[in-house]
C-alpha cells in the first residue's frame, strides 16, 4: 500500500521570532511511519520541529501552518493513488487574521520581528476547517481509507464517543486522553463509532491499523 502519514503540529507565525502553536512531537507518526515503512510505501508529511523516522525509505515531505499542511495533502492526495491517510498532524484551529499595536493594523511578516516596546499587542484569529472531512474529495482514490486521531482531557465515555463520531469521514479513529498519557501512551482505536481494540504503544498501534487497513482493502476488493 501507498500510505500518507501527516506528523507533529502546525504553527502560525505572529513574526520571524513568534508562533502560535501546540505540543506535538510527532512521536506516535514517526513510530507508526518506520514500522509501517517495513511493508508499505510511506509519505511522511511533517511540521518543523517533527521527529524524524530512521528508515531512509520513508519519502519526507514538510509543511508550516494549517495552510502549508492543508495545500500538501490536497496535492499529495490529488495527484498519487494513495491507498490510506493516517492523519495524526495535530492541525491548529486557528489562523491568524490580523494583527494590530495601539490601534494600528502590523503587516503578519515572517521575514521581521515586532518591537517588543509595542504596548500592546492583539491577535484576531480565524476559525479554519476541519481538512479531515475534505480528505476523500482531494483524493484521486475515492476508496482510500482514512485514520483520524482524537485527544480528549478527561473525558467521560459519552464524550469520547461524540468527540469519536463527530470524525464522520474517517474509517477508523485512534483515540487517547491526556489523563491516561503519564507514564504509559496507550491509543483507543474505533471503527464505526464502537471501540474494538487497544494499543499499548506507537508501535502496537502502528500493527493494529496495518493489519484493520489491510481487511478493508480486502472488503473493498471483493465488493467492487
Amino acid at each position: 500500500m501507498k500510505i500518507l502519514i501527516t506528523a507533529g503540529g502546525t504553527r502560525e507565525y505572529i513574526d520571524g521570532a513568534r508562533f502560535i502553536g501546540n505540543i506535538s512531537t510527532g512521536k506516535t507518526a514517526c513510530a507508526m511511519a518506520d514500522f509501517l515503512a517495513k511493508e508499505h510505501d510511506i509519505i511522511y508529511l511533517c511540521s518543523e520541529a517533527a521527529k524524524l523516522p530512521k528508515n531512509k525509505k520513508i519519502k519526507i515531505k514538510k509543511f508550516i501552518s494549517f495552510k502549508d499542511l492543508n495545500n500538501s495533502i490536497k496535492n499529495i492526495l490529488g495527484n498519487k493513488r494513495i491507498d490510506a491517510l493516517i492523519h495524526s498532524a495535530a492541525v491548529g484551529d486557528y489562523s491568524i487574521r490580523l494583527l494590530k499595536s495601539g490601534g494600528k493594523k502590523i503587516e503578519l511578516k515572517k521575514t521581521k520581528k515586532i518591537s517588543s516596546k509595542n504596548k500592546d499587542l492583539t491577535i484576531i484569529l480565524k476559525r479554519n476547517f476541519k481538512i479531515i472531512d475534505r480528505v476523500k474529495t482531494y483524493s484521486k482514490n475515492k476508496k482510500i481509507k482514512l485514520v483520524g486521531f482524537k485527544l480528549t482531557s478527561g473525558a467521560a465515555k459519552m464524550e469520547i464517543k461524540k468527540a469519536v463520531l463527530n470524525l464522520k469521514t474517517a474509517d477508523i479513529v485512534a483515540h487517547n486522553d491526556l489523563k491516561e498519557m503519564r507514564k504509559t501512551h496507550p491509543f483507543h482505536i474505533y471503527s464505526g463509532g464502537d471501540n474494538i481494540s487497544t494499543a499499548s504503544n506507537a508501535a502496537k498501534l502502528a500493527s493494529k491499523l496495518n493489519d484493520l487497513l489491510r481487511l478493508k482493502g480486502e472488503n473493498h476488493a471483493t465488493s467492487s
